[in-house]
Parts: C-alpha cells; structure tokens; sequence
C-alpha cells in the first residue's frame, strides 16, 4: 500500500506520457514537469496499465515519487484501495482517454490529457492503439 503523506495527488501514467512506449529513459520537460508539480506540494503516484513493474518502479524511483504495484488496469476505481491517503485524487495525468481519461472520471478527479511522447520504434499496435484512442476521445469526451 502507498502512504500518501501530501494534502492532494496526482496519478501520473508512464508510456507516452513520462516516457516513449516501453522506455525507461523520462522525458526532460515531462521531468520538470513532476519536479514542479513536487515542489508545489502534490504528491505524484505512478500508475502504469503496462505491468513491467521493474521499468515502472524504476520510473517513480528516479523521480523520487511512489509506484502503485498492481495488476489491476485503468479505468477500474478499485485501484484507490491501494492508495492509502484519507483523500480523493484531485488529478490523472496521462496521453489516453480510454485509459487515463476514464479512470480519472471513475473516480471522481480531473484529467488532464498530455501530448502523446511518440518514439521511432513504436509497433503497429501501439500506433494503431493511439489511432483508435483518438477516435474514441473525440467521440465519448
């Protein structure tokens, strides 16, 4: 369980939103981004649908902000069981409506949809994925 310690947070997605799909390697200005969000006093909890939970953790780890370990998926609200702070989550950060968008009103918080990190190598179901994910946002936001 993650002890949130902050009056608000933030649930913070990994691929194409902290890093291109399937890296490690963070963003600079998604970077600065988490750092200003910290130094503002949120805390910042990641959240990834991809269950590669060493490259997550990895993820929160050079941030410096907690990764909630779980196979549960967005948009599923069970997954604020897992987070143990005594408040709602104000904001979810993330490049997809399917997944981001509707966790975020699952559960009652604001979402805040950011330009997608796209990457050279990305496979055909990864751009299909974005493809179809666009087409739902403007169809169900």
């Amino acid at each position: 369980m993650v002890k949130m310690i902050k009056r608000a947070f933030i649930f913070m997605d990994v691929d194409g939103t902290l890093v291109v799909d399937g890296s490690d390697q963070i963003d600079p200005e998604r970077r600065q981004m988490v750092e200003e969000l910290l130094r503002a006093e949120q805390t910042v909890v990641i959240l990834s649908n991809k269950k590669n939970h060493k490259r997550n953790q990895k993820v929160a780890d050079d941030l410096g902000v907690p990764y909630v370990h779980t196979d549960l998926k967005k948009p599923n609200p069970a997954i604020l069981d897992l987070v143990d702070d005594g408040l709602k989550p104000v904001e979810v950060h993330g490049d997809k409506y399917w997944t981001d968008g509707r966790f975020a009103k699952a559960i009652g918080a604001h979402f805040v949809k950011l330009p997608r990190l796209r990457g050279k190598g990305e496979s055909f179901w990864i751009k299909l994925s974005y493809v179809l994910d666009d087409i739902f946002a403007k169809l169900f936001s």
